[in-house]
């Protein structure tokens, strides 16, 4: 049987929280779908959700905005928007910086901020910024509103304060004045796609040789992200020094309370934990004006595996069992429509009711990049896109990508001309992520290629000539 009997779309935040009043303890809120299609992939929906409410169609979720002299960004805003939107590069750049090191660029055009907060997962990347910055969550039900500093937001691995009646709808903090020094370590056995090891994060202001202002963001480290108030303490209106940062570097071990898994000891990443703070807190900082720090750092782990140990996959679904949703969309140009369970994924439909068997399906988790297809001209994984929120939107598949009088997309040309196509699984989302990338970056250098095809695995381990083919698709030499 399929787990959802309901299937809902609403258009504003009053209609969500109509739904949630009545039936949010049988309902499972949608908006990026990262996580919720891997928890349907899995068959890890709790008994007794029911219903489907996605956030799609509330536009006002995905603004980002300057209100009272705060940065307010909505619940449904992508980890991608973060990294390109102005006012979060101008105000609040630790945001975008973090961002941008979060998962693939195929799900980070996917995933949102109000997801990574709401699924409360220790290891939540864009929740370290958030506690640096001071953030206060804004929730919404039928009785009103209430704001919730996020360090008082979790209460455990998955849980927080939300009731089941109440809709996440913004972060808000106040922009930081601009001498306010903000860094951040990150340690993971594949960075950009693997739930990190530690995560730590700094903020303070230098003032006459000292640090006020202090504050200090643990991940992968407790139950909950963490504030590192041990550590502020340590820290607040001291000089910088070798006695000092020690002193906070022990007191950081001392607060944290990491678990043991197989991408790590316990052991091992309290040492993490105190060695990125050693790291930030450099004592050439009081010369410098700032410390030295970097987003994307730390030794490897253990072995990548999905961020909870996955159950035998659930059986199919028996057709005509639940929601159902009633699509019209364009595909590769041409105008569509489609009757679909509101749990299938996009990959399945286009598959399935559209015989594109270019949709590679891989890892069913967002992980390989196999299923990449074109979204509104973003690539994203097909896997982890609901195929109910395609409603009027526009998809492209590999199908869909030589040019009108059957001729191959530049793109497809420099694969074929490099020799960049092997055993061809990897091939049709390699492609389709290199035409996103370049229409984003029509000139990059080598190191922009490389980070281009994180989210996208090729099983036969010939990465060399898949960047020679997308530095001719970009018309230009090494650099």
């Amino acid at each position: 049987m399929e787990r959802f009997t309901h299937y809902h779309a609403p258009e504003s935040v009053g209609e969500a929280v109509a739904i949630l009043a009545e039936h949010g303890a049988a309902t499972v809120v949608l908006a990026g779908g990262t996580d919720v299609m891997v928890r349907l992939s899995r068959g890890a929906i709790p008994a007794g959700k029911t219903r489907l409410l996605s956030l799609g169609r509330i536009p006002g979720l995905r603004a980002i905005r300057i209100e009272a002299g705060r940065l307010v960004v909505g619940a449904a805003v992508t980890a991608a928007a973060l990294v390109a939107d102005p006012l979060v590069r101008e105000h609040a750049p630790i945001l975008a910086k973090v961002a941008d090191r979060l998962a693939s660029p195929q799900v980070r055009a996917l995933a949102t901020i109000g997801g990574n907060l709401a699924n409360a997962s220790p290891a939540g990347d864009l929740i370290n910024p958030l506690l640096l910055l001071d953030a206060v969550l804004t929730l919404v039900s039928r009785d009103g509103s209430r704001d919730v500093p996020v360090a008082e937001f979790f209460t455990g691995p998955g849980r927080t304060v939300m009731t089941p009646r109440e809709l996440l709808t913004a972060v808000s903090f106040d922009r930081p004045a601009p001498e306010k020094i903000f860094c951040f370590e990150k340690a993971g056995t594949r960075p950009s796609m693997e739930c990190s090891v530690v995560t730590v994060g700094l903020a303070f202001t230098p003032s006459g040789g000292r640090l006020e202002g202090v504050r200090v963001a643990y991940g992968s480290s407790a139950p909950i992200p963490l504030r590192g108030r041990a550590a502020e303490a340590v820290l607040e209106g001291a000089e910088v020094s070798a006695r000092v940062v020690e002193a906070a570097a022990a007191a950081a071990a001392g607060e944290v309370s990491p678990i043991s898994d197989i991408r790590g000891g316990a052991d091992y990443r309290r040492a993490l934990v105190a060695e990125f703070l050693r790291r930030l807190l450099d004592p050439s900082f009081a010369t410098r004006g700032a410390p030295r720090g970097s987003d994307h750092a730390g030794p490897p782990a253990a072995a990548p595996v999905p961020c909870s140990p996955p159950p035998a996959p659930p059986p199919a679904p028996a057709p005509g069992s639940g929601a159902t949703v009633a699509l019209r969309f364009t595909l590769n140009g041409e105008a569509v429509s489609a009757t679909v369970s509101a749990e299938w994924p996009a990959d399945r439909l286009l598959r399935e009711r559209f015989s594109l068997l270019g949709v590679k399906p891989g890892c069913g988790e967002g992980e390989c990049g196999a299923c990449t297809v074109l979204l509104d001209g973003q690539a994203v994984n097909s896997c982890l896109v609901p195929a109910a929120t395609l409603e009027g939107r526009e998809v492209t598949t590999i199908e869909g990508l030589a040019r009108p009088d059957g001729g191959l997309h530049p793109v497809q040309e420099a694969f074929v001309a490099a020799g960049a196509v092997q055993c061809g699984f990897c091939t049709p989302g390699m492609v389709l992520r290199t035409v996103s990338f370049l229409a984003e970056h029509p000139r990059p250098t080598d190191a922009e290629i490389a980070r281009s095809v994180e989210g996208n695995l090729c099983r036969c381990t010939g990465y060399v000539k898949i960047l020679e083919a997308i530095r001719a698709a970009a018309g230009g030499p090494s650099r």
